[in-house]
């Protein structure tokens, strides 16, 4: 019975430690669930920390190099996050690799991969690494189950090997050699043809060119073939085709000369019986008035009648003809011989007769100088006449008779002359190859050294309502907009610090020439330690600092892509970031602004009194209608540069149109282009942030993409 008692009463002592242990044990479960929502709140949901081993490599063909990536994943330590990562292939559009993971806050994990590549020639090849995680929500981890992507990209500029560049340098030279030798060909194929006609429309002259026609059309194709080969930089195999074509090409060039050759014989021999038939001529023509004799007359009337025969309006055998004309020639020769041998003998008599008659009758006369027929025959026929009967009748034998002779025809035929010309176009040239970009299948030469004609978008958050919140978690902001510009063309490349490497090539964002959407955070600076320069997260400035740390981040971003001049999208606080860079720096690198959000002149109300409570409180100032920065912002002169400003509307802020946080007069700008969307507010989910979600707000985007074009 003691005992019981005992026991009962322990048991009543222990009833209210009891029931103090459970109440503790609640109190600490849903307070700490309370916090862990109050830090969700504020917007410490999930942050991704990722880091790449390589931004740049260069590789050989069949060379192979190994890229790592590092992520951490920052969140509630009661939460795990599910993730999934890729790696593409921008170049071809192909994914190389997925996986699917569950990790826990704060433990970072790596992935490794192998890049190769089997391409030809020199160009650049551009691979994104991504990661998405979202929270798993359980009962003490509170998120928004909006998953975070962030990206890396890889620039993989493809080299030749040394061969290659051997092959390259030396061929280049051979392969334009042999391209206007077998331009030369094509041309002296028309040519052959061009010729032989003319040639078989006044002779009986045949040449079959077709096999020479045919191989030359093969090796046309052939060398068509081999400037693609080039222009694919396939070099290796350039240097087994040029043995072929070298070959052909040589052989095909003798043939060329022989037929040339025959053309030019065939057009000789034309010519030679027309230059033979007037050398004929001018022979025959003297020769016709000395003919005294009736058999020479003969003659020479036959070789008259045999040269007018040949008929050059008609096709002519050229052997047949080239024998008749140098049987001609032998005849006039013959007869030529007949004539002086006749003058000769005339001479030697008439000077013996002169020699009698002075011995005889003492009538003396010189004697005979004459140099041809007529003049011999002149001298006789005078002096038979002057002398008296019995002197002129030794003379009689020698008087002279000329015979008629016949005429030779009008010869006024035109020599042939071989047609030519000087010119003929392939159309393929060996160039120096330039390195080649693709982009999703689609290739053109890299812009190296060149004018980027794309203009990179920029990214700028706003203002952080927590100022304990990583800097990081503000890069997250514009993801959508981003991903839906990329479906236009606009190439993500992630986000930009001012700590980002400058051992880079110069403009290597640049070489794909397409745009670029780059997010940039003006809540990093550097801070310069003994062993280099440390990035820094620096919150707790005014809108000025942040002004100067954009103008640096755009500096790198021109170092990086080369561009000249970018676009700025702006979200809330970013906007006036913005436009205090364009008032103190000026427009010289912006295109246009877009302001999303933007408070122009100020925040009021709830808001500008709490703002400073959770956000810091130097642009809580800043953004304070009436404060000192925007009486400055907005009394000066404005940009004069297209500036488009979304204002929403929708909700109530001391009574006022607003976007939630920002009223409608405030938000509006007199000299830009003022877009107005319509939405909604529930509870702590305002228009505000809404703005930038283009799922439930399309307009936004739609009109962004307008203002692009």
């Amino acid at each position: 019975m003691e005992l019981k008692k005992v026991k009962d009463f322990i048991i009543e002592k222990k009833k209210p430690i009891l029931i103090i242990s459970v109440i503790v044990i609640l109190t600490l479960i849903f307070g700490t669930k309370l916090f862990l929502y109050f830090n969700f709140f504020l917007g410490n949901d999930i942050i991704i920390k990722l880091e790449s081993s390589e931004e740049y490599i260069e590789i050989e063909k069949g060379e192979t190099k190994e890229i790592s990536f590092k992520t951490q994943i920052i969140t509630n330590p009661f939460c795990k996050s599910q993730c999934s990562s890729k790696l593409d292939a921008l170049s071809n559009k192909s994914n190389i690799n997925n996986e699917s993971f569950e990790v826990r806050s704060s433990i970072p994990f790596e992935e490794k991969f192998n890049i190769s590549s089997n391409n030809e020639g020199e160009g650049y090849e551009l691979f994104r690494y991504s990661i998405k995680c979202n929270a798993i929500q359980t009962f003490f981890c509170h998120t928004k189950k909006d998953p975070i992507e962030i990206n890396k990209v890889l620039f993989v500029n493809r080299k030749l090997t040394e061969e290659e560049n051997i092959i390259k340098e030396q061929y280049i030279s051979l392969l334009n050699e042999k391209t206007n030798l077998i331009s030369n060909l094509n041309k002296n194929q028309i040519l052959f043809e061009i010729n032989i006609e003319k040639l078989q429309n006044k002779t009986n002259f045949e040449l079959d060119i077709s096999s020479f026609k045919e191989d030359t059309l093969l090796l046309t194709k052939y060398i068509k073939q081999i400037n693609k080969i080039w222009n694919e930089s396939k070099y290796e195999k350039i240097k087994k085709e040029f043995i072929f074509l070298n070959r052909t090409t040589n052989d095909l060039n003798l043939e060329s000369t022989y037929i040339l050759n025959i053309i030019n014989k065939k057009y000789q021999e034309y010519n030679f019986l027309i230059d033979s038939l007037k050398k004929d001529n001018e022979i025959i023509s003297p020769l016709s008035q000395q003919i005294i004799s009736k058999y020479l007359s003969l003659d020479l009337n036959e070789i008259i009648l045999e040269i007018n025969s040949i008929h050059f309006e008609r096709k002519i055998n050229l052997t047949k003809e080239k024998n008749n004309i140098a049987k001609i020639n032998f005849k006039i020769n013959k007869i030529k011989e007949s004539l002086n041998q006749t003058f000769n003998n005339k001479r030697d008599k008439l000077n013996l007769n002169i020699d009698e008659i002075c011995n005889k009758t003492g009538t003396c006369k010189e004697k005979s100088n004459a140099t041809n027929i007529i003049e011999i025959c002149n001298e006789i026929n005078k002096l038979i006449v002057n002398l008296d009967q019995n002197s002129s009748e030794k003379l009689l034998p020698l008087k002279c008779k000329f015979e008629l002779i016949n005429k030779i025809n009008n010869i006024n035929i035109k020599k042939l002359e071989i047609i030519n010309f000087t010119n003929y176009d392939l159309n393929v040239t060996f160039e120096e190859n330039k390195p080649i970009c693709c982009l999703e299948n689609q290739c053109k030469e890299c812009c190296i050294n060149c004018e980027n004609e794309n203009n990179p978008i920029i990214f700028l958050h706003g203002h952080s309502f927590n100022k304990e919140v990583s800097a990081e978690y503000s890069l997250h902001a514009f993801t959508k907009i981003q991903n839906e510009l990329e479906k236009e063309g606009y190439l993500s490349t992630g986000a930009i610090s001012i700590y980002t490497k400058r051992d880079l090539p110069k403009g290597l964002w640049g070489v794909m020439n397409t745009p670029l959407t780059i997010k940039v955070s003006y809540y990093f600076d550097l801070f310069e330690e003994p062993e280099g320069f440390v990035l820094v997260q620096t919150k707790s400035e005014n809108i000025d600092t942040y002004a100067v740390r954009l103008k640096e981040l755009l500096e790198t971003v021109k170092y990086h892509t080369g561009g000249e001049k970018f676009t700025i999208i702006a979200h809330s606080m970013g906007g006036l970031v913005a436009r205090r860079y364009l008032q103190i720096f000026g427009t010289e690198n912006v295109d246009k602004l877009i302001l999303i959000g933007t408070p122009n002149k100020g925040v009021v109300g709830n808001v500008a009194d709490y703002c400073g409570l959770f956000g810091e409180k130097l642009e809580c100032r800043d953004m304070n209608e009436g404060s000192l920065f925007l009486n400055k912002l907005n009394r000066d002169t404005q940009p004069n540069i297209p500036i488009y400003n979304f204002v929403g509307i929708g909700c109530k802020t001391n009574g006022k149109e607003s976007d939630g946080v920002v009223i409608k007069t405030n938000a509006e700008l007199e000299y830009a282009n003022n877009i107005i969307i319509n939405g909604t507010c529930k509870g702590t989910k305002t228009l505000h942030t809404g703005l930038l979600n283009i799922e439930k707000y399309p307009e936004v985007i739609d009109n962004i993409k307008e203002i692009l074009k």
